[in-house]
């Protein structure tokens, strides 16, 4: 799924990609060791703003239950709900993995790929035709 300047998908939206400073310049979470997601997407439709963390990240060596990045997309949803005060902003926060399923499921058995999709980490060759769709449409139907 490739999105250009004239794809359908923009006739009535902006979008924005941002690739995000590293260390001290970027935008950053988490006080202990910091985290600086790669991307951040800023999509506008009407008067809904969507600002979405995306950070390319391996899964080989996690457990999602335990994974401060995977579990982001949670505390993301914190942040938006007590920290920001309009409502037509909404906040997100995706883990895009070149691990995958497959070899995740060797270490966690009792993972399925629905509860990785719920945690916002969706797979870049599992679903290479539709993780660009995915992201997209679980950014536009969070909301508060």
């Amino acid at each position: 799924w490739c999105i250009n300047e004239e794809h359908e998908f923009l006739a009535d939206k902006e979008l924005y990609v941002l690739r995000n400073q590293s260390r001290g310049r970027g935008v950053s979470f988490f006080e202990e060791g910091g985290f600086y997601p790669d991307f951040i997407l800023w999509l506008i439709i009407d008067d809904q703003q969507y600002i979405t963390f995306v950070d390319p990240h391996g899964l080989r060596h996690s457990r999602i239950d335990n994974d401060a990045k995977v579990q982001f997309s949670k505390k993301i949803k914190e942040i938006e709900r007590d920290r920001l005060p309009d409502p037509q902003v909404h906040l997100n926060s995706f883990i895009l993995s070149p691990t995958s399923f497959s070899a995740l499921v060797a270490n966690e058995a009792t993972d399925t790929k629905q509860k990785f999709t719920d945690l916002h980490v969706l797979f870049m060759k599992d679903d290479e035709e539709i993780y660009i769709q995915q992201m997209f449409g679980l950014t536009m139907s969070s909301k508060r």
